[in-house]
């Protein structure tokens, strides 16, 4: 399987099944394997289990990694659950959560200096991602303590009431 992620969450290829099989030059045979739920998920550290997360993969078959010979590209639809934010979960786990990112972002439109946030090099846009939430409290864009606390009592208040 083959997961092409902007911002990678786990190896961009990953076996879930494989067969040897011998054939003379020329021949072929039919190799099948069964992929299930288990096979897309990944295992969740603030959720203490394993989960499926909505989006784009792909099947590949090939003689390698190196040597894909065929590729599908397929969609899951995840599981539905979306993931708890806490202060400490960082600006990028922030953006790319369906709950959580819009309220960001709304917070973000209002706040004071925003400029600074809308013409980042996108090096440093990138760099920031993987920044703390609460540690932006000093940047003066209106994340004080009080604000991100704010935010992380919203989303868990929405995700309890079953919002995605």
């Amino acid at each position: 399987m083959a997961f092409d992620e902007e911002h990678p969450t786990r190896p961009r290829h990953e076996l879930r099944g494989f067969a040897k099989v011998a054939l003379e030059p020329g021949a072929s045979t039919r190799v099948s394997f069964t992929l299930d739920g288990r096979g897309l998920a990944r295992w969740s550290v603030s959720r203490h289990g394993w989960r499926v997360a909505a989006g784009p993969f792909a099947v590949e078959v090939g003689a390698s990694s190196r040597d894909v010979r065929l590729r599908a590209e397929l969609t899951a639809r995840g599981d539905g659950a979306a993931e708890p934010l806490g202060r400490m979960s960082t600006l990028g786990e922030w953006l790319d959560h369906p709950v959580g990112g819009p309220l960001l972002r709304r917070r973000l439109r209002e706040a004071p200096r925003r400029d600074g946030l809308t013409r980042a090099d996108p090096a440093l846009a990138a760099m920031a991602r993987g920044i703390p939430l609460a540690k932006f409290r000093t940047f003066g864009i209106g994340l004080s303590v009080e604000a991100v606390d704010g935010l992380v009592t919203e989303v868990a208040a929405l995700i309890a009431a079953g919002e995605r």
